[in-house]
């Protein structure tokens, strides 16, 4: 498994700990803060620059 799945891996395993607390609204801070701080950056290193522009437009 390389870098990107990992990577990838994480980050649904964390996502689907947030849809099972029951959303963004009930989720452990402590794992929101990991998507945002940790999960999302490390992923933005594999985008092209044409997706990270699109990302950072929205």
């Amino acid at each position: 498994m390389d870098a990107l799945q990992l990577d990838l891996a994480t980050l649904v395993g964390r996502l689907q700990q947030v849809q099972d607390e029951g959303g963004w609204e009930h989720a452990c801070p402590i794992v929101l803060d990991r998507i945002l701080t940790c999960d999302l950056p490390r992923l933005r290193e594999h985008l092209s620059v044409e997706a990270a522009a699109l990302l950072d437009a929205g």
